[in-house]
């Protein structure tokens, strides 16, 4: 019996770590990943009997290339953006940009121009081989020119991707590099990210969730709220608010290759009296394609 019990121990043993995984980011000098980011915002504000609805949707296309990793597994990483592509707005007054087409009207001309010197911009980044993201520095642009300058371009200029400053990039990448806990994992386990180096502050906090082994890929249940800060000017009530997600984590090579997370939310003010309800909607998603050596 005592041979029995201990031939059992040590399959229920063996069952337990099986299912224990450690993730990582499997991190090589020379590897080249390519990065798309697509976010899509549908906004309804209702203050009286008047009504906004504002819509955007913005596709950036870039690459990562792996120039270094040391002994203590930290990569650095070039990150420049490639292509972008913005949709505002409804009807007759959608605005469309697309740096790689030409545009057709006055408006999506400066904002083009505005774009295509900001694809020049080169940055590094620090990662380790836990999703942690250490730094982000913009590298010197070469003699041939400076930064560029944006021209005003009024109302458009809000739809320029907020990609092209370190904090930028920190934040683009927020839900991509997560940090995992450190040793193996069991079904269940969450853990929430440590503040970052020179990370701008949170508007919220956010949970990940080890949920399993699907396919081949760890998934990572994303969850979620916003905070807003207190004011004696300006008080927000929350009425519904969700933020849910998930990630995949391929096993081999390791990488991070799908984000998805979106924000459903619903807030209140009064603004001299007056209601202002606000309805939001967003969707956030990363796709990151590992290219064969």
């Amino acid at each position: 019996m005592r041979v029995v019990a201990s031939i059992l121990w040590l399959f229920l043993w063996v069952a337990v770590e099986a299912r224990a995984e450690r993730l990582h980011w499997d991190w090589i000098q020379g590897d080249v990943y390519d990065v798309s980011l697509t976010s899509n915002t549908d906004i309804k504000v209702t203050s009286g009997d008047q009504q906004l609805h504002y819509r955007n949707s913005v596709v950036v296309l870039g690459r990562w290339t792996v120039t270094e990793v040391n002994a203590g597994n930290i990569a650095r990483l070039r990150w420049h953006v490639q292509r972008i592509q913005i949709k505002s707005g409804q009807g007759d007054k959608q605005l469309t940009v697309d740096t790689e087409l030409a545009s057709k009207t006055e408006a999506e001309r400066s904002l083009l121009a505005t774009l295509r010197p900001l694809l020049d911009q080169r940055f590094e980044l620090l990662v380790n081989d836990s999703a942690r993201l250490l730094s982000v520095k913009e590298l010197k642009r070469d003699s041939a020119g400076e930064r560029p300058q944006r021209a005003p371009l009024g109302e458009s200029q809000l739809q320029v991707p907020k990609l092209f400053d370190a904090a930028g990039v920190t934040q683009a990448f927020t839900h991509l590099f997560v940090e995992f806990p450190a040793g193996d994992l069991q079904v269940g386990t969450s853990w929430k990210k440590q503040p970052q180096f020179r990370q701008p502050q949170s508007d919220g906090e956010t949970t990940y969730q080890y949920v399993g082994n699907e396919n081949g890929s760890h998934r990572i249940r994303v969850s979620g709220n916003v905070l807003f800060p207190n004011s004696e000017e300006m008080s927000v009530e929350v009425k519904r608010q969700q933020v849910a997600g998930s990630l995949l984590v391929k096993q081999q090579p390791a990488y991070i290759s799908h984000v998805a997370v979106n924000l459903q939310l619903e807030t209140e003010t009064d603004d001299r009296g007056t209601k202002v309800n606000v309805i939001q909607s967003d969707s956030e998603k990363i796709e990151v394609k590992k290219l064969l050596p």
